[in-house]
């Protein structure tokens, strides 16, 4: 009872007592603070997952395309691959074509050629005979067919009507029609017969035999 009295006895046990409720309290949250430092050692590994997502982008076509179609992820290897073999025979037999063939722009525009093919003219097919003209439109006789701009005649297209001709289309191209002239067949005048008669022949030939 008299170390109680004493202060310095009373002030060690103080100390003593307060060190033992401050590690009562300040320990337990010392040890929940200590798992907060492994995030930070855990950021430090996490980039290295780009650089692998980026390693399977990087992979070649043919790669990704086998492992795909396998479905197992392995890689394609050389000896799973076809190899067709090269036609050196067939290379040879061309080999010289290549080489003379004559150089070209690869850029060039390569238009078609067609051929021509020219037929007969259109005047010798088609006979313009009439054309005339209404409130229902222009009118053309032609190869005796009543027509109108647009209609197909003998292999032909009517284009155009004009007042002395018309226009078709065909195989030589645009050509103009004008009207085919009929000859008139007019009855011989009397006397001037090209043809002599009968009578006048034997009178003739028997003139021609008397000594």
């Amino acid at each position: 009872m008299k170390l109680l009295r004493n202060p310095v006895v009373v002030g060690i046990l103080a100390t003593g007592a307060l060190a033992f409720v401050v590690w009562n309290i300040a320990g337990p949250m010392m040890k929940k603070s200590r798992p907060s430092r492994g995030p930070a050692k855990t950021a430090k590994v996490t980039p290295a997952k780009p650089a692998a997502s980026a390693a399977k982008a990087a992979k070649p076509p043919s790669q990704a395309a086998g492992n795909r179609g396998s479905g197992t992820g392995a890689p394609v290897r050389a000896e799973d691959v076809a190899v067709r073999p090269m036609d050196l025979a067939a290379i040879q037999a061309r080999i010289r074509e290549w080489i003379e063939a004559p150089q070209r722009d690869p850029f060039e525009r390569q238009t078609a050629v067609r051929a021509r093919v020219e037929g007969p003219k259109a005047a010798d097919v088609l006979a313009l005979r009439a054309i005339w003209r209404q409130t229902g439109g222009q009118f053309a006789v032609i190869n005796n067919a009543v027509l109108r701009e647009g209609d197909p005649v003998a292999g032909y297209t009517l284009e155009r009507i004009e007042g002395d001709g018309v226009w078709v289309s065909g195989t030589n191209g645009l050509e103009r029609v004008e009207f085919s002239l009929v000859p008139s067949r007019r009855p011989a005048a009397p006397g001037r017969s090209s043809n002599p008669s009968p009578g006048g022949t034997r009178a003739s030939h028997h003139a021609a035999r008397t000594p």
